[in-house]
């Protein structure tokens, strides 16, 4: 049996918003974002969090988008200009992040792994802590969300 996967990054704002983003394939193979991120105003329900991220993990692993020019067409044109920001840059500031790589069998998912990220701001980007990745077999959403709180306190500016 083939394994797939499907990767979502939960970007907690300065305001507390979650803004909760698949990203999918192209079918020339990047990895961009999907469209405008779930939002979640109560990042504290740990049930709700995992419940949206194992919704949008498969999401991720079911979209796949058409090819697209990137340069004339970047994947955050449509974030940014919902959010009325004017740079991918002015969106990082101040955003901590967290990973989620959701891993599928025959369509189930078996696992996912957790890893909070190290936001280096415009020159860098967001650097993935793998010290500090968590696996998860066959998590709950409550242990899912949890594991994405842990996650967040672990996740730097």
């Amino acid at each position: 049996m083939s394994q797939t996967y499907g990767v979502v990054n939960i970007d907690l704002r300065p305001d507390g918003t979650l803004l909760v983003h698949v990203m999918a394939r192209t079918t020339e193979g990047a990895m961009i974002l999907s469209g405008l991120p779930k939002v979640l105003t109560d990042a504290d329900d740990d049930i709700s969090l995992g419940q949206t991220v194992m919704a949008a993990t498969d999401e991720a692993v079911s979209t796949v988008l058409p090819a697209r020019d990137l340069r004339h067409n970047p994947p955050d044109a449509e974030l940014l200009e919902w959010l009325k920001l004017p740079s991918y840059a002015a969106y990082a500031k101040g955003v901590r992040e967290v990973k989620v790589h959701g891993f599928y069998e025959a369509g189930a998912l078996t696992h996912v792994l957790v890893t909070p990220a190290h936001n280096g701001g415009a020159r860098s980007g967001f650097t993935p802590l793998t010290d500090h990745r968590v696996r998860l077999d066959s998590p709950t959403a409550a242990q899912l969300g949890a594991a994405v709180q842990e996650a967040f306190a672990l996740a730097t500016l």
